[in-house]
């Protein structure tokens, strides 16, 4: 069994929510966004993982630390992009569980639980000698998932 693309899974999942598509279409990037980019996007980080272990070692199961990053041109849309984005994940008072297919690396991947752990503002420095900062919103989410 391969290693786990935790940024490909989070991405799989956003794509499945349409009111995060109809704002971003596909613009959904691991790390970072490309150069001059379509706005409003999302740009997912794999921030950690670890493994989680009992008495014994090793449970198959990593905990993984996940940053996305709403990207707009004004700050109340990334606010509701960032939302949107969470909402993929925990809604209602409860969090996703279940089954993910990534369809670029074809395994399928379970997801047992998963939290939002921090919010807050970035930015990214000017690229080619501008002084325009891209501004984001972000949301930490911790995701536990089978190694």
């Amino acid at each position: 069994m391969t290693a786990i693309d935790v940024t490909a899974l989070v991405r799989t999942q956003l794509l499945t929510v349409t009111a995060v598509t109809d704002l971003v279409n596909t613009r959904i990037y691991p790390d970072v966004l490309p150069q001059n980019p379509t706005l409003p996007a999302v740009a997912i980080e794999e921030i950690s993982s670890t493994s989680e272990h009992d008495l014994v070692g090793k449970i198959g199961m990593a905990r993984s630390r996940v940053r996305i990053k709403a990207y707009h041109e004004y700050a109340a849309e990334a606010n509701q992009l960032r939302a949107l984005c969470e909402a993929a994940w925990v809604a209602n008072g409860s969090t996703f569980r279940g089954n993910i297919t990534i369809p670029s690396s074809g395994g399928t991947w379970f997801v047992h639980d998963c939290m939002i752990e921090t919010r807050g503002d970035g930015v990214d420095p000017p690229i080619d000698g501008s002084d325009e900062w891209r501004r984001y919103k972000f949301t930490d989410l911790i995701v536990l998932h089978k190694e």
